[in-house]
């Protein structure tokens, strides 16, 4: 993550971490995304910095996004709109069920059945 904020740190466009652009100079002033190529060469780069020896990729990081909204509590539609799915299935398969979401979620349904049960008079 700190390799990131170095390669935006290097051009701070407002908007975009990957603009377009050769230069400092130009990516600041980019009024478009840089191409996948350029993405791709980027993220590489990045990933040999950072000596990360496992197999990543760019569309790791919409894994990533995926498995931490859903651990921050984020609900699995706003997800979908967020990576811009059609399909709930698709945004299933970026959203892994983590040992904190499970943890978190047993704790919400015992919290919501003592609920039920005070309210029932069980």
């Amino acid at each position: 993550m700190q390799a990131l904020r170095r390669y935006w740190a290097s051009h701070r466009h407002p908007v975009l971490l990957f603009p377009a652009g050769r230069s400092p100079e130009e990516r600041r002033g980019a009024a478009t995304f840089m191409d996948r190529g350029g993405v791709q060469k980027s993220f590489k780069a990045i990933v040999k910095d950072v000596a990360i020896h496992q197999q990543i990729r760019v569309h790791s990081l919409r894994h990533c996004y995926g498995k931490l909204s859903t651990e921050a509590g984020v609900g699995l539609r706003a997800i979908q709109q967020e990576l811009g799915h059609e399909c709930p299935k698709t945004t299933a398969l970026y959203t892994q069920l983590s040992a904190p979401t499970r943890d978190d979620t047993d704790k919400r349904l015992n919290g919501l059945m003592a609920r039920l049960r005070l309210l029932w008079g069980d």
